[in-house]
């Protein structure tokens, strides 16, 4: 497989965290950079490509009311939550599956005005989903 070559500029303590980490594991910063935007890729296809995800929701926010809200309004998506705090955080884990576009709305409604931090990760990836969908 061939690669590309580009720059980016990151912060200087982003950069000192990428070389500590690159160290820790015993791997140089470009294979680390790959891994980590093939991560984000992964986690963030549901934008790029329609299909039925499944997968996990963790979301932390300061405003319990505010999610709860959202997450009521994508119960057909959102199949099963857990629900706890931890140091004046609401913190919820939740099972979701359902059509990608649903999925990727439910993620820009919880980040919505920097009030929740979620981050989906894929159970099946698009691939997967792909091929047993065809069977």
């Amino acid at each position: 497989m061939t690669k590309k070559r580009f720059g980016i500029s990151i912060p200087d303590n982003l950069y000192d965290y990428l070389n500590k980490l690159s160290e820790q594991l015993e791997i140089n910063r470009s294979d680390l950079v790959e891994q980590a935007v093939k991560t984000f890729i992964n986690d963030y296809k549901h934008y790029l490509i329609p299909h039925t995800c499944t997968g996990i929701m963790i979301v932390s926010c300061k405003d319990e009311k505010a999610v709860k809200e959202i997450i009521d309004k994508f119960q057909d998506i959102a199949k099963t939550y857990i629900h706890t705090h931890e140091n004046n955080t609401c913190i919820e884990l939740m099972f979701v599956s359902g059509p990608s576009e649903k999925i990727a709305l439910l993620q820009k409604s919880l980040q919505k005005d920097g009030k929740c931090n979620p981050r989906y990760v894929p159970i099946i990836g698009l691939n997967e989903s792909k091929s047993s969908e065809s069977r």
